[in-house]
């Protein structure tokens, strides 16, 4: 990533990957993606499928098979064919997701989760 795009962000993002289900709000389509990493405005998902720009999504990240998942809404803000691992596989196209109105409680629940990881 860029710098100059680093420096624009507002919240810092945490790496962590966890899965997630994600739907297609207007197509009525389920995948299962994981994330690449978190932010109190939006996750970087890996997915093995595309999503054009501007698609809305409801996605259940799961922390932990004892608690429930986390529920969030956002919109598709970019998605690109993985540069990183050009035979990614599973992790095929890497999406950005901006979270409408996130839950606070939510997002508690995925930062104690990453901050469990860093320690």
């Amino acid at each position: 990533m860029s710098e100059n795009l680093e420096d624009r962000r507002m919240f810092v993002r945490f790496n962590l990957q966890l899965p997630v289900a994600l739907s297609d709000v207007n197509r009525a389509r389920r995948m299962e993606v994981s994330t690449h990493d978190i932010s109190a405005e939006g996750l970087g998902l890996s997915s093995s499928q595309f999503l054009a720009p501007d698609t809305e999504v409801d996605m259940l990240v799961h922390v932990s098979d004892a608690e429930p998942p986390v529920y969030l809404r956002g919109q598709v803000m970019w998605s690109k064919a993985n540069e990183i691992i050009p035979d990614a596989g599973e992790n095929k196209y890497r999406l950005g997701v901006s979270l409408e109105g996130p839950d606070l409680l939510s997002l508690s629940r995925l930062f104690r989760v990453s901050q469990e990881h860093i320690n």
